[in-house]
């Protein structure tokens, strides 16, 4: 059992299937491992995968953690636990699409996941792409509801609740999955019995393959929704709330002790733990917005 090497849907025939399968060991799998199987597996499987793991970990003890403050769920609580949930899938994601492929190649070991791969990359990859765009909207409207909370606070008792925070996490996902409808019609796989063994074909669908489509949505759409739009919020939000918490903090030295110093000091935390989140997430975003322009720079020039 192989999986071949990626063609568009008007060229499947009976005769392109058997040369995709008697040229699978040059074709199918060179596609999905360099020349040094032995770098990818050290890089993908052993370094990617210990630090999504650790991920995974962070974000099950920050979900915990989270559970409560001072008795009682605030709306930034609850939706860094929903940023905690969506992350998980979408490492989740990341270590069948990305980490477990390079294992086969190096080790000869999970040949079962290998087999079956362009299955794991026709079914895996939407759910993974509708969980980095909840990730992606989840950090962003928590800066915006922590924005709320410290420019307008008598705003913040009426739209930063608990329960709007839940019913928002719900809408992000409703609207993440409507959004990436089309990533599950991009690709399929056919399965081929040929010479008494089963052999999976991965081809480009006419809907990926359209012009118009590859340029609207997977390209102008997808960056405008996933890193224009939010990088721009969460620049100019997280602007103000450094300036809120430099000022609170410089108004904290002269402020003498009072009821409210305890509340202060808790707001002021918030804001900090949730600037550290934003500032990592642009961090992250930024080098994968750089691959991304390489990416649909590099398919655009190979169809000239």
């Amino acid at each position: 059992m192989q999986h071949l090497s990626l063609v568009t849907e008007e060229h499947i025939t009976t005769e392109s299937w058997v040369h995709a399968v008697n040229g699978s060991e040059e074709a199918g799998c060179i596609n999905l491992t360099s020349s040094n199987p032995a770098l990818d597996f050290y890089i993908d499987t052993v370094l990617v995968g210990c630090l999504s793991l650790f991920g995974l970990i962070g974000n099950l003890v920050s979900f915990l953690v989270l559970q409560k403050t001072n008795g009682k769920l605030t709306s930034t609580a609850v939706l860094l636990q929903g940023l905690a949930f969506f992350d998980s899938f979408f490492i989740l994601g990341s270590i069948f699409y990305h980490s477990l492929r390079s294992v086969y190649p190096y080790t000869g070991y999970m040949t079962t996941y290998w087999n079956n791969f362009p299955l794991v990359q026709v079914h895996v990859l939407p759910w993974w792409y509708i969980s980095q765009t909840c990730s992606t909207w989840m950090v962003t409207y928590i800066t915006v509801d922590r924005y709320l909370a410290v420019h307008h606070p008598i705003k913040a008792i009426i739209h930063c609740s608990a329960k709007r925070a839940r019913k928002m996490t719900v809408v992000i996902f409703l609207l993440a999955v409507l959004y990436n409808i089309p990533r599950f019609f991009e690709y399929r796989v056919l399965k081929l019995p040929l010479h008494c063994e089963v052999h999976y074909l991965r081809y480009q669908a006419s809907l990926f393959t359209n012009t118009t489509y590859r340029f609207m949505y997977a390209c102008c759409l997808y960056f405008l929704t996933m890193y224009i739009l939010p990088l721009v919020i969460l620049i100019v939000c997280n602007i103000q709330l450094i300036r809120e918490v430099h000022q609170a903090s410089r108004n904290r030295t002269c402020m003498v002790l009072s009821l409210n110093m305890r509340s202060h000091r808790e707001d002021g935390s918030i804001s900090i733990i949730v600037i550290a989140v934003i500032l990592s997430f642009i961090l992250c975003i930024g080098p994968d917005l750089v691959l991304q322009i390489m990416f649909v720079t590099n398919a655009s020039y190979s169809q000239r």
